[in-house]
């Protein structure tokens, strides 16, 4: 029965006994499913961001509330601490899916999860320490004993919440492989309905930052642990054995971990550390502004990254049965959807920025156009550029990726420092879309181009 039809369970791919266009369908399918849940998903997300700033700004402050954006922050630029094992989840589970063995789809979920919870738990450990004797009045620029102690116990509570969230985040690329990604949105939601909840009660009490990222970023790592019970009433995951099976799988597990971790090094040193690298040049007030452009342009990057990211699966599907039509028409119809929808996004911000911008801050921060601009293109190109990645990771072309990402890390990460200093804000996205132009270029345009050009024509992946 596994291999001959689709489970109500399991929900499967039509097997080999369904021609090529029922898969293709099929795929069709799902990704929709999965685009609407993690609609749903992000619209809450997105809800505790607009009300996490409109809400607490006013009563944190400028300073305070800078402080409170550099610690979340952190989120984004330690989530290669999971050492790219979340990323490689996703790509192992749709291939031994394919394989149509129960068994093994089980034993390389179990042997992630576990993994996972070592990581996570040594990684917490690890951040707490580390996070207890960084000096954060030199790192931030923040000289008030009282905002530095706040902001060292935000950071403590931080830690504990992070090694939890890197299995959370485990979960839903495993279910992200099994191309049942929309119970991991759903749960994804739940959180953050909750963590919204939350919001207000915290800021109708004016909470600190400690209480605050236990009100938002703790109720979201927290609530996807429940996926471990829809795996387990669904046979996919199970303690007994649990070591030996580690054994089997975790070597596969790592290898191909550490290319994703590189990868993920990329957009942390390329983007995520952007806070702290304006507090340190700039002050901590201008991490404020900072973060209301970005969030605000997130209303733009982070539909389209919900719209893409179930074709990760879908094409490595497609791949592992040798479907390169549905890799070609569905590649070209995503990156057409994503620049036409982000341009048009981005031209909505603009024209709407003269009344969001000061009902959402308050009149607390002011926004200059020139850098709400340039972020906007950046916006753009870096939804194009992961609309790609998906294909990319899905027909499991690492290298050139790696090579990109080394070059523009290495390009942005001393332009932005050089343009903050001499321009401002406005240097930071002028740098990155300096640095992006130039390594999309050179490696996607000229050095891997003969590549691409061959999988997308003959599915040679190698």
């Amino acid at each position: 029965m596994w291999r001959k039809r689709m489970s109500h369970i399991m929900e499967l791919l039509p097997s080999d006994a369904f021609d090529e266009n029922a898969r293709a369908d099929e795929r069709r399918r799902r990704a929709r499913l999965a685009f609407f849940a993690s609609l749903l998903s992000k619209v809450l997300s997105m809800l505790v961001l607009f009300f996490g700033m409109s809400l607490t700004l006013p009563y944190l402050g400028v300073e305070r509330f800078g402080v409170w954006m550099i610690v979340a922050s952190l989120a984004s630029c330690l989530t290669f601490l999971d050492l790219g094992v979340g990323n490689a989840l996703t790509g192992q589970v749709a291939r031994v899916l394919v394989q149509g063995q129960k068994s093994l789809v089980r034993d390389v979920i179990s042997s992630g999860i576990g993994l996972l919870f070592l990581i996570g738990l040594a990684s917490g450990a690890l951040l707490f320490v580390v996070v207890s004797l960084v000096p954060w009045g030199r790192v931030t620029n923040v000289t008030d004993p009282v905002l530095l102690q706040e902001m060292r116990t935000g950071a403590q509570v931080f830690t504990v919440l992070f090694g939890i969230s890197l299995l959370g985040g485990g979960m839903q690329r495993i279910f992200a492989g099994l191309q049942q990604a929309h119970w991991a949105h759903l749960a994804s939601a739940t959180g953050s309905l909750l963590a919204l909840i939350a919001l207000f009660g915290a800021a109708h009490w004016q909470l600190g930052i400690p209480d605050l990222l236990l009100a938002t970023f703790g109720l979201q790592s927290v609530l996807p642990l429940i996926l471990l019970l829809h795996l387990g009433c669904q046979g996919l995951f199970r303690l007994t054995g649990l070591l030996s099976v580690m054994r089997q799988h975790n070597k596969v597990m790592l290898h191909s971990g550490g290319l994703f971790l590189v990868l993920q090094l990329g957009p942390i040193l390329g983007s995520a550390i952007d806070p702290l690298l304006i507090s340190s040049t700039l002050g901590v007030a201008a991490v404020a502004t900072f973060s209301v452009v970005q969030r605000l342009l997130q209303l733009i990057s982070q539909p389209l990254s919900l719209l893409n990211a179930p074709l990760w699966a879908a094409y490595a599907d497609a791949q592992a049965r040798g479907d390169i039509r549905f890799i070609r028409r569905s590649l070209a119809r995503s990156l057409l959807t994503t620049v036409t929808l982000a341009l048009l996004g981005a031209a909505v911000v603009w024209s709407a920025r003269d009344w969001v911008l000061p009902f959402w801050t308050k009149g607390v921060v002011q926004v200059p156009d020139s850098f709400l601009i340039l972020f906007a293109f950046w916006v753009v190109f870096d939804s194009v550029d992961s609309a790609f990645a998906m294909f990319l990771n899905g027909c499991n072309l690492v290298v050139p990726q790696l090579a990109k990402v080394v070059t523009f890390v290495l390009l942005a990460l001393p332009l932005k420092w050089f343009m903050a200093l001499e321009f401002g804000l406005i240097g930071i996205p002028l740098a990155a879309l300096v640095a992006f132009v130039f390594s999309t270029g050179v490696f996607y345009g000229l050095v891997y181009r003969r590549q691409l050009l061959l999988t997308l024509q003959a599915g040679r992946l190698d």
